[in-house]
């Protein structure tokens, strides 16, 4: 199974089932792609597993409004992240379950895009190892979705 943005590309064309996600051009680097790929893979999880489609499309139209909102206030963020990031010299993110997923394309993104040392962790394996390594000058960010791990994760930033 194939998922692409682009018709006649070298997946498509080697796919047997091919999706193809029609996002609009990006804004940044591979917004837009990753995000309607990521989407549509959920949406496939959730029809194999029988659940009910129409509450989980509910779940993702409540869920574009809220990024929207943050999106306007997009200056506002990008000067906290400047502040944050002014002694910075490479920068771990950190997630589990589900947002392991966010956490490496996040690290991906910052590294070829960015050109910027970025590593990726579970956390729960960075807390048994790589937790050596907080010192004075570690910076990191901890993705906290909603669920179950959300106050593990909060506990590990």
């Amino acid at each position: 199974m194939a998922i692409t943005n682009q018709a006649g590309s070298t997946l498509e064309r080697r796919g047997d089932y091919n999706l193809n996600i029609h996002v609009m051009p990006e804004k940044s680097v591979t917004t837009r792609t990753y995000l309607g790929s990521a989407v549509l893979a959920q949406l496939i999880a959730e029809v194999i597993c029988g659940n009910n489609l129409k509450k989980v499309l509910q779940t993702m139209e409540n869920l574009t409004e809220v990024m929207n909102s943050y999106l306007e206030a997009y200056g506002l963020q990008m000067e906290k992240l400047r502040k944050f990031a002014e002694n910075m010299r490479y920068l771990c993110i950190l997630g589990r379950g589900y947002g392991l997923g966010t956490v490496e394309a996040g690290a991906l993104f910052m590294r070829e895009v960015l050109r910027f040392p970025t590593l990726d962790f579970d956390c729960a394996e960075f807390r048994h190892g790589p937790m050596e390594m907080v010192q004075s000058d570690f910076y990191g960010v901890v993705l906290a979705p909603s669920g179950v791990t959300q106050k593990l994760n909060i506990g590990m930033a």
